[in-house]
């Protein structure tokens, strides 16, 4: 295969994670409109809320990311992520017959662990499938094709959720894990179809194909990486980076709506459609971002001056906004900067995950599994830390300003101590 060309079995694995990470975040968001009216009907304090909202799904992701990250690797990515779908589909239905129960709680709780076990092995899973059969010319343009689905999903998500005080909520869980459930049937029978594909899903281990990735041995085994020093400073600055996405990241997705409705006093039924603007900017501009990648690679920029770029433009502009967010209090003001905070975030995906996706020497899926993992778990810290602030003084300006100042020590990480070049190579001079 030609490295500039993507193939049709390509394209058809691309089509598939997009959808899978469309409908990943599609269910974690609606959740995030739905925990109001739970609120409200089950009477839970701010604590209860936070451990529903994400305690209790983080602590399930962050238990599959490494392992699921190195399976994907071993096995594929599009087999592991379209068996996580149905799983957490599964979850996302039964979610709703907790009330069965006297006390709901416990069985909530239950679901949405379950919901994060079965999901945290989506990012790693999707970044494998990329670094697999993604051509290295393309590759900036798929991982940004497949974070504007995911970012498309919590938009989608969050204007699904504006249909919760019409059907309620346990209706829209039945229908959103029906559909994710179908997906994941639909997506496997068009890959069973597809020769390369089929080989993939059916013939367990990769022993083929990453001709696509640049990050691979010429036999298709992942290169085996020496821990030296300069890797576990790497890996280490790479872990800290990406908690720094993840804080941020949800605690926009989490609590969002309840700061609309919460301290700005929008009504549920708008805070869904207002929550879904700025995601619809993070979707659109992660085609913008993957296009100027490409660009600026073509126009001689070396690949680590890209990324890195990228990633100042995805961590700092959102620490201006957050910072100036702390003290709005008109809805449209706010709407605006949540707009422009999360349309900046949109150049992470090129930024990092590119990032990592080039460096892992074929081990994407384990590498960014761990990363995330220990982002999961920081941004678990992270959350219980919001609930008791948010809590205590009623108020986000806090939480705010304190993520604002994690964001900026992302990109001084990334661009200032950690060393350029891939997990087991010495780089020459500089980034």
């Amino acid at each position: 295969m030609e490295q500039g060309k993507t193939s049709p079995a390509a394209k058809l694995v691309l089509l598939c994670t997009c959808v899978s990470m469309c409908l990943q975040t599609l269910h974690r968001t609606i959740f995030s409109v739905a925990i109001v009216p739970m609120s409200s009907q089950l009477m839970l304090s701010a604590r209860q809320e936070a451990a529903l909202l994400s305690s209790c799904s983080l602590a399930g992701f962050a238990l599959t990311n490494v392992p699921g990250g190195a399976l994907a690797d071993r096995v594929g990515g599009t087999r592991v992520l379209l068996g996580s779908v149905a799983l957490w589909s599964m979850s996302v239905a039964a979610l709703p017959l907790a009330l069965r129960f006297s006390d709901p709680l416990p069985a909530l709780y239950l679901a949405r662990f379950l919901f994060g076990f079965a999901s945290g092995v989506s990012l790693p899973a999707a970044n494998a499938a990329a670094a697999t059969w993604l051509p290295p010319g393309r590759l900036s343009s798929g991982i940004s094709l497949i974070f504007m689905f995911f970012s498309a999903g919590s938009a989608l998500g969050f204007l699904l959720g504006s249909w919760i005080s019409v059907l309620g909520w346990p209706v829209v869980f039945y229908l959103s894990g029906a559909v994710g459930l179908a997906w994941s049937a639909l997506a496997t029978l068009l890959l069973l179809r597809n020769p390369a594909t089929r080989a993939e899903l059916v013939g367990g281990l990769i022993s083929r194909e990453r001709p696509c990735s640049s990050s691979s041995s010429a036999s298709g085994s992942p290169s085996r990486v020496r821990l030296s020093s300069r890797v576990v400073k790497q890996v280490a600055c790479l872990a800290w980076v990406h908690s720094t996405v993840n804080v941020g990241y949800f605690m926009m997705q989490s609590w969002l709506p309840r700061y609309l409705t919460g301290e700005l006093g929008i009504e549920l039924s708008k805070s869904g459609g207002l929550s879904a603007l700025p995601w619809c900017m993070i979707a659109l501009f992660s085609a913008v971002a993957g296009s100027l990648a490409e660009r600026l690679r073509s126009q001689g920029w070396s690949s680590w001056s890209v990324r890195g770029f990228m990633l100042c433009i995805s961590n700092l502009v959102p620490a201006v906004c957050l910072v100036l967010l702390a003290g709005v209090h008109d809805a449209r003001a706010a709407t605006l900067l949540l707009m422009i905070l999360l349309a900046a975030k949109a150049f992470n995906c090129i930024g990092y995950y590119a990032h990592v996706s080039e460096v892992a020497q074929g081990r994407a899926g384990l590498l960014l599994g761990f990363t995330n993992g220990v982002g999961i778990v920081v941004s678990l810290v992270a959350n219980i830390i919001t609930a008791t602030l948010v809590e205590r003084t009623g108020s986000f300006y806090l939480p705010f300003r304190l993520t604002a100042l994690f964001y900026v020590t992302g990109a001084a990480v990334f661009c200032l101590v950690m060393p350029a070049g891939k997990l087991n190579e010495t780089p020459k001079e500089g980034p």
